[in-house]
């Protein structure tokens, strides 16, 4: 039976895009000989940039990767009390991320970022509900 038109693009295209990042990192390896995942991200963060045409940085993100759990947690409470505010919230925070390089997992950079958004006391008030201090 033959295979239909739809399932063999997405096979050839799942083929070779696994063939294309097989070969783009087939020498880079970190000290323990593992594939080295940064190398890849830093080549395919640039990438989407550019067929996105989207803005990005031309260093990775200080801290990169970054602990975000508060962040989400943040952008879950700004989509609760301000659904309006959370596109806006959200591309401000990619803005300091991968075009300014701030280490947006700081509560205090991303209070900062928020309150481009939301306002200072805003901003306050969604930091104060995800930082909890035990």
């Amino acid at each position: 039976m033959r295979q239909s038109t739809s399932n063999f693009h997405h096979e050839y295209v799942k083929e070779n895009t696994q063939n294309a990042l097989l070969a783009n990192n087939r020498n880079r390896t970190d000290k323990r000989g593992k594939p080295d995942k940064a190398g890849y991200i830093e080549s395919d963060r640039k990438r989407w940039s550019k067929y996105a045409n989207i803005p990005m940085a031309k260093e990775m993100p200080k801290g990169f990767p970054p602990f975000t759990l508060h962040v989400m947690r943040a952008l879950a409470v700004v989509e609760a009390s301000q659904p309006d505010k959370l596109a806006p919230s959200i591309a401000a925070l990619y803005k300091a991320m991968w075009v300014d390089t701030k280490a947006i997992a700081e509560p205090a950079v991303f209070e900062s970022v928020l309150a481009e958004v939301l306002g200072d006391e805003g901003a306050k008030s969604v930091v104060d509900q995800v930082c909890v201090s035990p």
